[in-house]
């Protein structure tokens, strides 16, 4: 487990009005847009066409897909308090989104040419980190603009709708992917080349730029800032040394984690925890006296899963658990 337990994006002082439905309906379905990466290149059909057919081997394939994400997430622990900090200070968070928003769409579609041959083992794994940090710092901006566009008696509320959305998203993306491509491959998919299951990239690229575009197009964003570059990359460093300073503070309870909760603890860098990690981190400081409820959630995967869902996605009832 890392030294930083839970990365925390900072309130935002100077919301915009509050957004249209419209607005609104377009940030929502940024998750729509976004979860088919997770799903199929991720977690189901893209492992396991790399470590059988380009890797030749499941154990080593998993292996070094672990690595890769691993060092994506890395790259990302490191850069987000920087372009966080970057992004705060200039104001606005669509180019950010845009930029990598489109990093994960342009990796994604170029898995396309990892053919099943070992040689095709770095690229693919190249394209998967990168996808990946795209990915990532995209749902952070997202997430981030959600305080400007509603009051916060309703960030809860559309926090919800979004994570909905992306859970439907993701499935209705695993059916067509499996059904319409991998089960019943089209006759100008080459199957002896894995074309069908190369053509997994493509979609995901193509299913988020589809429905990302609203987003861009219909809901607001803040006001550039008219910070010189050198002022806010300034700040952007200053927060990354805050965080760097603040790891000692969070020392003890993540060895207290470690000791006491392994499975939890092993769970917690999966999670991805934005919305609700200061939420999750007070309720882990108020049950360290409670050895009973620690041992349920460490013992029980299913209830520890639901239990992060929960923080994560409903701040109304985060606060009451608390």
């Amino acid at each position: 487990m890392t030294g930083t337990l839970l990365a925390v994006t900072p309130a935002r002082a100077n919301p915009i009005a509050p957004s249209s439905g419209r607005g609104l309906v377009a940030w929502a379905l940024y998750d729509w847009a976004n979860s088919p990466f997770t799903t199929l290149i991720i977690t189901f059909v893209f492992p396991a066409y790399f470590a059988q057919a380009i890797v030749k081997s499941e154990t080593h394939g998993q292996t070094l897909w672990a690595y890769a994400i691993a060092v994506s997430g890395l790259v990302i622990a490191v850069l987000s308090p920087v372009l966080g900090a970057i992004a705060d200070a200039s104001g606005r968070r669509k180019p950010w989104l845009l930029a990598f928003t489109s990093l994960c769409i342009a990796a994604s579609a170029l898995l396309w040419f990892a053919r099943p041959a070992p040689s095709f083992i770095l690229p693919s794994l190249v394209l998967v980190g990168l996808a990946n940090i795209g990915f990532e710092f995209g749902v952070t901006f997202n997430n981030a603009m959600l305080p400007d566009l509603v009051p916060e008696a309703r960030i809860g509320r559309w926090s919800g709708w979004a994570w909905g959305l992306g859970y439907a998203g993701g499935l209705a993306a695993l059916v067509i992917g499996l059904f319409v491509f991998i089960d019943h491959p089209w006759p100008w998919l080459n199957r002896a080349q894995a074309e069908h299951v190369r053509i997994i990239g493509p979609l995901v690229a193509l299913w988020f730029a589809a429905f990302t575009w609203p987003l861009f197009l219909w809901t607001p964003d803040k006001p550039a800032a008219g910070l010189p570059a050198s002022a806010v990359v300034r700040q952007g460093l200053a927060a990354l040394r805050s965080t760097l300073l603040s790891l000692p503070a969070r020392g003890n309870l993540v060895r207290f984690l470690d000791i006491r909760a392994p499975n939890l603890a092993a769970m917690l860098p999966g999670a991805k925890l934005r919305r609700g990690a200061r939420h999750f981190e007070h309720f882990l400081e108020k049950i360290m006296g409670e050895p009973d409820r620690l041992k349920a959630l460490d013992d029980d995967a299913v209830l520890a899963g639901y239990v992060l869902d929960l923080f994560e996605h409903s701040a109304y009832f985060a606060e009451h658990l608390i």
